[in-house]
């Protein structure tokens, strides 16, 4: 599933995956895209800057 863009993030591609598995639980096979920065790379706690590149593959249980 694509979870790309500024306004998404790591954790909203794990909530669209488990939203998508309806609950049951999901095993993670494959992401690719911008790595999640680090707490000292954020401005004001949060990650600002350019379109980030997000994507998961997932099987559900």
């Amino acid at each position: 599933m694509d979870c790309s863009g500024e306004a998404m993030s790591w954790a909203s591609c794990y909530e669209k995956a488990d939203a998508s598995c309806a609950g049951t639980g999901y095993e993670i096979v494959g992401t690719d895209g911008t790595p999640q920065p680090a707490e000292s790379e954020k401005t004001l706690g949060v990650d600002v800057g350019n379109y980030k590149s997000r994507s998961v593959l997932v099987v559900c249980k």
